[in-house]
């Protein structure tokens, strides 16, 4: 979904204009539909598979229903202050949706929702000194990115680059798509995934357009085949899921097999998405 991640949203405002009319929540949705639906089926089949139970092996039921207990103990009851943020959060991601419906950007929809907490004393000074402004600043400037690239010439001399590497498989777009997969995960061993999935699809986009394959394509790749991780340090998500539970759920030999399985079904699911794609009108 458009708003499962802050580098979603980030890639659908660095799509080129003329791509990015028929993105929505709702169309984001749909055209991602085909490959996340396969990753999905695919992932769950790999960790069933690699993580069952061995013959004659335990399940820790009672620790799982013992740990449980003990979180929701902590935890308590929902506070009056957790309920508005929860049908505030609710409204919010309403109003995403409905955007082909009321014609409200949603930065204003966000804004209601700040405005909503403000009333409600759940957002304050404090709450916005404490917001991570660095991570704002970087976003914003991300997003520009587009625009100074295509003042300055600097994506037409990307996406030429580029090209004279791959693109000469654009005329086979599972060819072409699946070299971008491969891209994309080559680049997150490097560069940040919040960072190198803009500039890839800032980078590719125009190849993609002038191939006949809709820029979202090229977006929504950049996003799922960059998210991945073979070396823990390439997932920020993964580090911090590793410090919060300190190491007492997980270690990393464990986890390697389903950062592996999660690569080889990127790959996979591209490759079987591009019928349903070409069915679409994308490809």
């Amino acid at each position: 979904f458009l708003t499962s991640s802050t580098t979603a949203v980030l890639v659908s405002a660095v799509l080129p204009q003329d791509g990015r009319g028929d993105i929505n929540w709702i169309s984001w949705a749909l055209y991602g539909a085909p490959v996340n639906l396969i990753m999905f089926a695919g992932l769950i089949a790999s960790i069933y598979w690699l993580y069952r139970p061995r013959s004659g092996e335990p399940v820790p039921s009672r620790e799982r229903a013992s740990s449980l207990a003990l979180q929701r103990a902590l935890l308590g009851r929902m506070s009056t202050s957790e309920k508005i943020a929860l049908l505030t959060g609710i409204g919010l991601l309403a109003g995403f949706i409905t955007e082909p419906w009321h014609g409200v950007h949603p930065a204003w929809v966000a804004v209601l929702a700040v405005g909503v907490l403000a009333i409600a004393g759940i957002v304050n000074v404090s709450t916005l000194r404490a917001v991570n402004w660095n991570f704002a600043l970087l976003f914003g400037v991300l997003i520009s990115l587009a625009a100074v690239f295509a003042r300055t010439g600097l994506d037409r001399w990307m996406a030429e680059l580029i090209a004279s590497v791959i693109g000469g498989l654009s005329a086979v777009p599972v060819l072409f798509l699946l070299a971008l997969s491969s891209l994309s995960i080559a680049v997150s061993f490097f560069v940040r995934w919040q960072a190198a999935a803009p500039l890839i699809t800032i980078a590719l986009a125009p190849v993609a357009i002038a191939a006949g394959i809709h820029p979202f394509i090229v977006g929504v790749i950049a996003v799922i085949a960059g998210n991945g991780f073979f070396l823990p340090y390439q997932s920020t998500t993964y580090l911090a899921l590793c410090g919060g539970t300190d190491g007492k759920l997980f270690g990393h030999a464990q986890a390697r097999p389903a950062a592996l399985a999660y690569g080889i079904w990127t790959l996979i699911a591209v490759a079987l998405a591009v019928p349903v794609w070409r069915l679409m009108g994308l490809v």
